[in-house]
């Protein structure tokens, strides 16, 4: 089986041949179809992160989508979201096949593109949670998303929408990144660019 290694921390990653995963009580043998880059998978590569590979070299790749191989609880075929540990506590998603973890297996729907559904989990529930869960968002509500231009901004953006926001106002550093948030729902833009002050934030965002 192939798989992205990192041998030493600040050095880039290799492909190459390791052994079979095993699936071990509990687990699913999943053949992996997409995996996303996500920061912190640099950062525990890079040695930046609070917490440090736990042995090199290791497997990166905290998320990946895949279908299931063999299972005692999942049907053979299934599609399934899963984490895994990536080099904290074990080896990552970054390789042909993975042995997650049954009960953390989240089923996709078959009509979801492999790469979009891979990248609703970390990036996904990173925007999804604050809004439905601790801001408790109810319809006819106001939303401000900082950060607007990159991955969980922008999904906060349309989560925002869902949600029933009646204004949703995204505010960034790149033009670009605003102009995508415009065209996913944002109603209007703030270039903090532009902004150095919380005063004057303010005003943008009344305006």
């Amino acid at each position: 089986m192939r798989a992205a290694l990192v041998d030493e921390i600040g050095r880039l990653p290799t492909v190459r041949d390791v052994p079979e995963p095993e699936r071990g009580e509990g687990r699913a043998l999943v053949e992996v179809t997409a995996a996303p880059l996500n920061p912190i998978d640099l950062s525990i590569a890079g040695g930046r992160f609070y917490e440090r590979a736990t042995e090199l070299p290791y497997v990166p790749g905290k998320e990946a989508l895949g279908r299931v191989l063999e299972s005692d609880s999942l049907s053979a075929g299934t599609r399934v979201y899963f984490p895994m540990p990536g080099g904290l506590g074990g080896a990552g998603a970054f390789s042909e096949r993975a042995a997650p973890l049954e009960e953390q297996a989240i089923t996709v729907p078959d009509g979801v593109d492999d790469a979009l559904a891979a990248c609703l989990g970390v990036a996904g529930l990173a925007a999804w949670l604050p809004l439905e869960w601790r801001a408790d968002l109810r319809e006819g509500e106001s939303v401000l998303v900082l950060g607007a231009s990159g991955a969980v901004g922008q999904i906060a953006v349309q989560a925002a929408r869902l949600l029933g926001a009646r204004v949703v106002v995204a505010a960034a550093r790149d033009a670009g990144g605003l102009e995508r948030a415009r065209e996913l729902g944002a109603d209007a833009t703030v270039d903090l660019t532009a902004v150095d002050e919380p005063e004057r934030l303010a005003e943008a965002i009344e305006a």
